[in-house]
């Protein structure tokens, strides 16, 4: 691309379209009181958003090639949350692959706006969170070993998370009757969570010997599961919808069951304190 002077570019730029919106942008700001982003601009009102993430509706008139009587309004823009975002996603694309399977002409700023949000590594069909769930809890980890081994002295011992395991089974209720629960269902996969993040926090302040494998291993595979199953929990429940509630509740059930499991052997891991003699 050739080089072009400062001073060429500058004839054209005085009264355009990209000087009004600097001109109007800096109005703006000095009515606002703080640096603001333009996001749509027309001929006697602009919105504007601050660097503190409001809103403005601003009114004027152009005198001069100035903006005059500069009034600022909030805006009633709909913004939508970093918890609603994945399931907000996962909807636009549904869409979009419902449109080109139908034929439909797809508009290419929603699709442009959708390929910025987009995350490589993240879910954003709810089948493939439930099946990195499944993937994620596996039988053949040292501590689900040692629970079966020695269920006999390590189950039951969940009385220090007595309360913050969700005990409904969701499967249990009738079909015709589950759709309803899909409050109460958002709400126990979010405690449920809250219980893998404990079971993390409680077994990474275990200590204990070195040279003690298979408590280290034990330990190990304890966390690494339960930062799975905390993250994975968390993405299901954003992404879940009243269609969904079926093989979701599948799997609250199950890790629910496997959290009762693995605070058992999150408490045969840490030594018990010897009781007071009377």
């Amino acid at each position: 691309m050739p080089f072009v002077q400062s001073s060429e570019i500058e004839k054209y730029h005085e009264g355009s379209f990209e000087n009004r919106i600097l001109v109007l942008q800096s109005a703006i700001e000095s009515t606002v009181g703080k640096r603001v982003t333009m996001l749509a601009t027309h001929p006697e009102r602009a919105l504007a958003i601050d660097e503190d993430g409001k809103f403005h509706e601003l009114h004027f008139a152009m005198h001069d090639g100035h903006p005059v009587g500069l009034q600022d309004y909030p805006a009633d823009v709909q913004v939508i949350g970093e918890d609603a975002m994945p399931r907000f996603l996962a909807s636009e694309l549904r869409g979009l692959v419902a449109d080109g399977c139908s034929g439909r002409a797809l508009d290419r700023t929603r699709v442009r706006d959708l390929c910025g949000l987009l995350k490589r590594d993240e879910h954003y069909w709810l089948g493939d969170v439930l099946e990195a769930i499944t993937k994620a809890t596996s039988d053949e980890a040292p501590w689900r070993k040692l629970y079966e081994d020695q269920k006999a002295t390590v189950a039951g011992r969940t009385e220090e998370f007595a309360g913050t395991i969700p005990t409904t089974r969701y499967t249990r209720l009738p079909a015709e009757k589950l759709e309803s629960f899909t409050d109460e269902l958002h709400d126990s996969l979010v405690a449920l969570a809250g219980v893998f993040a404990r079971v993390i926090d409680e077994t990474s302040a275990v200590v204990f010997d070195v040279g003690d494998e298979k408590r280290s291993a034990v330990r190990n595979s304890l966390i690494v599961e339960a930062q799975a199953a905390k993250s994975l929990l968390s993405k299901a429940e954003k992404l879940m919808t009243s269609t969904d509630v079926t093989r979701t509740a599948e799997a609250h059930d199950r890790l629910a069951e496997r959290a009762k499991k693995m605070v058992a052997v999150v408490s045969w891991l840490r030594p018990r304190e010897p009781k007071d003699e009377e």
